[in-house]
């Protein structure tokens, strides 16, 4: 009977023994549960960070493909639409302006040729609408109150001119004149810039004024051109894309027409002797500032 007992305490004492290792087990493990929650959420921000990095980085590699395969497209396009003829391509739109009359000329009608359009002087009442070409070749309008505007220009009456006279036998752009209308008022021809401010007698006897832009304007009167030297020089004669030349401008500057790559830098004087350059693309190559010929 006491071996039964003592039998009987050790196995209470092994199976107390037996629980408290069970215990600390469970407390361990939920004690490491309890750290890898707070591992995943300390983690969980850097994880949504770089889940969002990735997909960005998916997303621009996919534009940039689609991006590549559209410039691909257009340079396959543009090499097949290159022309057969020199294959010269023009990157930046070169003006082209021409002008009867030569400039503001309110008394007689013109007509501007602009980039293959026409414009021509018209009358809108009496307000003459003037088209003319400023000094970088670009299309301009001037507008004029006339006493008279018919078939796009002011009216000119030479025999109505009572009381008035004048030095210049009426409108003469390139002789300084004066004029004293019948009130004894005295007026002259004047120059603003390469405007001319022209005296003349109206139909009324009084003095009045008409405008014309001159290539020079010095001393009330359009200087005439063969009394204008030379302001600009073109070595090959303007613009020629297969021949090397030089510009010197009117203060002595000189620019070489030279490539960049296949593009020729190609200088010229523009109409009003400025130095100005257009860029083309040459289809065969660029070499020593000229585009080689097929």
């Amino acid at each position: 009977m006491k071996d039964d007992e003592e039998s009987l305490k050790e196995d209470i004492a092994d199976l107390k023994s037996n629980l408290k290792k069970d215990g600390k087990k469970v407390k361990e493990q939920s004690q490491k549960k309890v750290e890898w929650k707070k591992i995943i959420q300390t983690a969980m921000p850097f994880l949504l960070i770089l889940m969002f990095i990735i997909g960005f980085l998916v997303g621009y590699n996919v534009k940039k493909d689609k991006s590549t395969d559209a410039i691909n497209d257009t340079i396959q396009n543009n090499q097949n639409n290159e022309p057969d003829d020199g294959g010269i391509f023009n990157l930046e739109p070169l003006n082209q302006c021409s002008d009867s009359d030569k400039g503001i000329n309110v008394t007689q009608q013109g007509e501007v040729y602009f980039n293959s359009a026409l414009f021509t002087d018209s009358c809108h009442g009496n307000q003459l609408k003037e088209y003319y070409c400023d000094q970088d070749d670009d299309l301009q309008t001037f507008l004029k109150n006339c006493e008279i505007c018919e078939d796009g220009a002011c009216l000119v009456f030479e025999d109505r001119r009572e009381g008035c006279t004048e030095t210049d036998n009426y409108v003469d752009y390139e002789l300084k004149g004066y004029v004293l209308d019948r009130n004894g008022k005295l007026f002259n021809d004047s120059c603003s810039s390469k405007t001319l401010e022209e005296a003349y007698c109206d139909r009324f006897g009084y003095g009045a004024y008409s405008y014309k832009l001159c290539d020079k304007c010095e001393d009330g009167r359009c200087v005439p051109a063969e009394e204008i030297p030379p302001k600009c020089n073109d070595t090959d004669g303007g613009i020629d894309y297969y021949t090397k030349g030089t510009v010197t401008d009117q203060t002595g500057n000189s620019y070489t027409d030279n490539c960049q790559s296949r593009t020729l830098e190609e200088y010229y004087c523009s109409s009003y002797g400025n130095k100005k350059v257009t860029y083309k693309l040459c289809h065969n190559d660029c070499v020593d500032g000229a585009c080689i010929e097929v």
